[in-house]
């Protein structure tokens, strides 16, 4: 377990012995929590903590500083939740920050709510709510059916009336630790599996339909980017459209995205090529199972009003 001081955060083992300790400051409280995740499914928790002056994760078995980052705060009783605030099955920490600082708040001061994510979208899933300050697993329902409250409680933001004891079940015994997700360790696979034209702005606007399916075993949030090119992106087509999906992708779903490019400059036929996961500069939201069938290219388009 984890206590936070003055000046330092200090982890104990189960013999109440010093594991390791790492210099901090929190002299405004000296009361501040910390929380507990694993968040790169590995079996292996990292202990994440704010002090006045830093957000900080730490390798939970040795101390090491995995994460840094500037974020003021004159502390209270508050700690870093770690949830899913944006329902897309990746966890999130959130946490708090003010300029009222007990000492200089260089060399960033900041306020207000701020939730950091992996840019690289490897951190597993969590659940979506974290009710209280002693939260633990077994004091909220999700409605979701995954065993940690009975079936007659089992409602979105219930508290049961007859808890689970959370000491008594397996993998948990813990306080401010969620719970890893179902999909923690699945991945989507997301493809286009047809493209339709709507012909009512040709020639000015060429509009296409995507249908995108995911085939993977995790959903992805909505707001999945689908990306048109002008020519083959990988002999350096032109970014001409983005659309983005308006619902979560659940495994075995499908949709259809809008797609347009607006003032074509071009004399018809075309060549278009769709990738799905592509925000048209290259960037991905997903990492899937499969990153080589994402593309959908279509040759000799032409864009012809109807009537």
């Amino acid at each position: 377990y984890g206590v936070a001081g003055a000046e330092y955060f200090v982890v104990f083992d189960n013999q109440c012995k010093i594991l390791w300790q790492s210099p901090t400051s929190d002299k405004s409280s000296n009361v501040t929590g910390a929380s507990v995740f694993d968040f790169e499914g590995d079996g292996k928790a990292e202990a994440v903590y704010n002090d006045e002056l830093y957000l900080r994760v730490y390798n939970g078995k040795d101390g090491q500083v995995l994460f840094q980052t500037p974020n003021t705060t004159n502390t209270t009783f508050e700690y870093p939740l770690i949830v899913d605030v944006n329902n897309d099955n990746k966890a999130e920490i959130v946490v708090i920050a003010n300029t009222i600082c007990y000492q200089n708040c260089s060399p960033n001061p900041n306020h207000g709510v701020r939730v950091y994510a992996d840019t690289l979208n490897n951190w597993v899933s969590t659940r979506k709510i974290w009710n209280q300050h002693a939260y633990h697993i077994t004091n909220i329902c999700t409605g979701e059916g995954d065993g940690f409250c009975e079936k007659s409680d089992d409602k979105y933001g219930a508290i049961p009336q007859n808890e689970i004891k959370n000491w008594k079940v397996a993998g948990l015994n813990n306080f401010r630790q969620n719970v890893q997700g179902t999909s923690g360790f699945k991945a989507p696979d997301l493809l286009i599996t047809a493209v339709n034209f709507v012909r009512t702005e040709c020639p000015n606007n060429l509009w296409a339909r995507v249908t995108i399916r995911n085939e993977g075993e995790a959903p992805v949030g909505k707001g999945l980017n689908v990306a048109m090119y002008y020519g083959k992106k990988k002999d350096g087509g032109r970014f001409v459209g983005l659309g983005k999906t308006i619902k979560v992708l659940y495994p075995g779903d499908y949709t259809d995205v809008d797609v347009k490019w607006y003032q074509v400059d071009v004399k018809y036929p075309v060549t278009l090529e769709f990738v799905v996961d592509d925000d048209g500069e290259g960037h991905e939201q997903y990492n899937e199972c499969r990153e080589d069938n994402n593309n959908y290219i279509i040759f000799d388009v032409y864009c012809e009003k109807e009537g």
